[in-house]
């Protein structure tokens, strides 16, 4: 057990922090505004620390685009179907980072922690981005995330 007898709750970033991404999350946010908004983003937006409705809203305000009610009920669509269409690029550039094994196999021996994932990746994508690495059986893939 962790302090006091407590099990502590350690929550893992993916991107950056255990894999990296290679440029395919820049790409699926601007596969998915071309995708609504019908052209190419000159734009892009920060996407550090932000969500997905976060930044898709931020990437049509940095091009110029109205957010509309359809835009934003149809935005999980978009992205879904843009990281389909680059999930073969993701899965061929992608990769765990250097050391991540290692530290998540040592975590996982100390009593009391509970390792899992937090992002702000709607869980479809979010599933993807975890697919190019196999976490050890003891972090839990239960979804936190938007």
């Amino acid at each position: 057990m962790g302090a006091a007898g407590k099990q502590v709750l350690l929550l893992w970033d993916v991107d950056h922090t255990l894999i990296e991404n290679s440029g395919v999350s820049k790409a699926v946010y601007a596969r998915a505004f071309q995708m609504m908004a019908g052209r190419a983003p000159e734009v892009q937006p920060g996407t550090d620390g932000r969500t997905d409705y976060e930044i898709v809203r931020n990437l049509f305000v940095a091009n110029g685009a109205v957010f509309t009610a359809e835009d934003e009920a149809s935005y999980q669509s978009a992205l879904i179907d843009a990281m389909r269409a680059l999930h073969p690029q993701l899965m061929r550039d992608g990769f765990m980072l250097s050391g991540v094994p290692g530290v998540l196999e040592a975590v996982s021996q100390i009593p009391g922690i509970v390792q899992s994932v937090l992002t702000g990746n709607i869980r479809p994508n979010a599933e993807a981005w975890t697919s190019t690495w196999s976490p050890p059986s003891a972090t839990d893939r239960t979804w936190h995330g938007e």
